[in-house]
């Protein structure tokens, strides 16, 4: 047995001056709009398996808190969609109840204080035999004329990144401009209670947000209301879109991977499966812009299994004869003079599901080399810790979370340390074992390195696996 934006100029300089506002929260608005409104409201929503993302069926009510009388019930439709029409200014809470689920509410809900006719507000509940306290957020995101923003990267950690590894789980917002992340952990990799989190909000041309100090409890839906306005410009010190070969040093599976080019995962469905809403087929993305992006992973196969192992089991993830790793690394960066510096890049990943932390396997890690051609680990992209379910062999963990449909989003780390400096990056992928290395892979564009220190200055660690959610490897 084997063993157990373009990133364009605009987003580099997006500072952190977009008001936002958390109903139910101490935190105010700077925005016009944000208080005073006294029109009854639809409050509304969807309840989702918050680790699956599946609609759940069962009651949900609206109780009010501030001293009102409003109790009212009403059941999801076959979607998981709830609606109370007519609810007046005040303070509420939403809870719902389903056989086989943890009983599952809203933080208090200001009714007044949201900046749109509706009050969006998922419920994201879990089944009653997972142990690990969890939490979710949602809300609606709007332009400064109150109108609701599609696509905007909605990113979740700890305030002390150290203890979920950096930005943990992503999800972009809809038409409406409503999102939702469940299946929120809160608890770090020893058990100790998180004290806070933050949640960032981002999208190329408009100013971003890192919202530090959240409380989240357990079996809660904190319920946002955000509103986002347009960034000023600035200039990176280096930046590669990919589009043409500034010479990079690539090993492994390492290459430039140009859109158009239809791979498909050969992996799927045989040996592993689509996270929740992946409606591609298991089609490798196309590059986040322009024609060209770099790539873990092989286009013959679509993944980074290498030689198959055979007679392997069905859904059994995809196991490789042997592990494979590979790096990139950049060209010289002259940072001489520069007090401050961050490197940024947007990627789309997915990897195994079964022990994807930080001390596990298909790790993803960025280093900075010195002009002494010593290497120094900055950041991680792997989670903290590993996912709630236990049967995940043929089950993905990707870029925005446990089993879900994999996304482009944005990373950033502070390398303010080796300012002052000729520098280059190197970032790495390790599968370290042979086992479940049927998935997709990972994939970066629009690198930049900024003149200025990371929106999340400190770095990452390498945080221990959590032993109660650690599955045992073959």
């Amino acid at each position: 047995m084997k063993k157990t934006f373009s990133f364009s100029a605009r987003l580099i300089a997006m500072s952190l001056g977009l008001s936002l506002f958390f109903q139910g929260c101490d935190s105010s608005s700077d925005d016009d709009g944000g208080g005073g409104n006294t029109d009854p409201k639809q409050v509304l929503g969807v309840v989702l398996d918050g680790v699956t993302n599946e609609p759940v069926s069962g009651t949900v009510t609206i109780t009010s808190t501030g001293g009102g009388s409003l109790n009212q019930t009403t059941t999801t439709n076959a979607s998981g969609e709830y609606s109370f029409d007519n609810v007046a200014s005040g303070t509420y809470v939403v809870t719902i109840t389903s056989d086989d689920y943890q009983e599952t509410s809203t933080e208090p809900i200001e009714t007044s204080d949201a900046f749109t006719e509706d009050v969006f507000a998922a419920i994201l509940p879990v089944t009653t035999d997972i142990d690990v306290p969890v939490a979710s957020i949602t809300g609606t995101i709007v332009d400064e004329d109150s109108k609701p923003i599609a696509d905007v990267l909605i990113s979740i950690s700890a305030t002390e990144t150290e203890l979920t590894n950096g930005f943990f789980a992503s999800a972009y917002s809809n038409t409406k401009g409503q999102f939702y992340i469940g299946g929120i952990p809160i608890t770090d990799y020893t058990g100790e209670e998180i004290s806070s989190f933050k949640v960032r909000f981002l999208k190329d041309g408009l100013e971003v947000k890192v919202l530090k100090d959240q409380e989240l409890s357990q079996n809660k839906s904190k319920v946002m209301s955000v509103k986002m306005k347009q960034a000023s410009e600035a200039s990176a010190v280096f930046s590669d879109d990919f589009e043409t070969d500034k010479g990079w040093e690539m090993t492994g599976f390492w290459h430039r991977h140009a859109k158009n080019l239809n791979i498909s995962n050969d992996a799927y469905p045989d040996f592993v499966t689509l996270g929740s809403g992946d409606e591609t087929d298991g089609d490798v993305t196309d590059p986040y812009q322009g024609n060209f992006s770099m790539w873990y992973g092989e286009a013959e196969t679509g993944n980074f299994l290498g030689v198959p192992y055979e007679d392997q089991p069905l859904m059994g993830g995809g196991e490789s004869e042997v592990p494979n790793d590979g790096t990139i690394t950049s060209p010289e960066i002259n940072l001489t003079s520069k007090d401050e510096a961050a490197v940024a890049f947007w990627t789309w990943w997915e990897i195994e599901s079964v022990n994807p932390n930080t001390s596990g396997y298909d790790l993803m890690e960025v280093y900075v080399i010195d002009e002494d051609e010593e290497s120094h680990f900055i950041g991680s992209l792997n989670p903290y810790s590993d996912p709630l379910l236990e049967d995940r062999d043929a089950l993905p963990y990707t870029s925005s979370g446990f089993n879900k449909a994999p996304i482009w989003t944005y990373q950033e780390f502070d390398i303010s340390d080796y300012a002052d400096g000729k520098i280059k990056i190197m970032i790495s992928f390790s599968t370290v074992d042979e086992l479940y290395n049927g998935f997709r892979g990972f994939m970066i564009d629009d690198f930049q390195v900024l003149n200025r220190a990371g929106a999340d200055a400190g770095g990452r660690k390498r945080a221990p696996v959590k032993p109660t959610q650690s599955k045992s490897r073959k």
